[in-house]
């Protein structure tokens, strides 16, 4: 919604609606264009609702958590950089396989923790919409593969 509201919209008091309706690129899209381009041209989504740059300090972590009651592809994650020490564990998973460029739409509904015990920030970029059939396609023969 801004570079600043960064959460979902009952957060802030707002109705669900409230994605669709301000969801548009923020200030920060201007500091970012290959980026943006990027999530345009290859990301195969129909919008774009969420966008963020998250860091975890180092020493930093997030304890356990699901982000959904329900199970289902939840958020794409995309590994701007992921320094040895670094990781994302899910249950009934493991250790996610990231790597600085790897881009993992995981299922949100299990739960997962982050912790960062290397020496540098580590930065993801995690974005939330509505896919397109081809994006679904692409993920599915990803995992299918794997």
């Amino acid at each position: 919604m801004s570079s600043v509201h960064t959460n979902v919209p009952e957060d802030y008091g707002l109705p669900d609606s409230a994605e669709n309706d301000l969801s548009d690129w923020t200030d920060i899209s201007k500091f970012c264009p290959r980026t943006k381009e990027w999530m345009q041209d290859e990301m195969l989504y129909e919008r774009f609702s969420r966008v963020r740059f998250m860091a975890v300090l180092p020493g930093g972590w997030l304890a356990p958590h699901a982000d959904k009651d329900t199970m289902g592809f939840g958020a794409t994650n995309v590994a701007i950089n992921n320094p040895d020490g670094c990781g994302l564990v899910m249950e009934d998973w493991g250790t996610m396989p990231f790597t600085p460029g790897s881009v993992f739409k995981i299922n949100t509904g299990y739960r997962h923790a982050v912790w960062n015990r290397s020496e540098e920030p580590r930065i993801h970029m995690i974005f939330d919409g509505d896919p397109s059939d081809d994006f679904k396609r692409k993920v599915n023969a990803g995992y299918a593969g794997m």
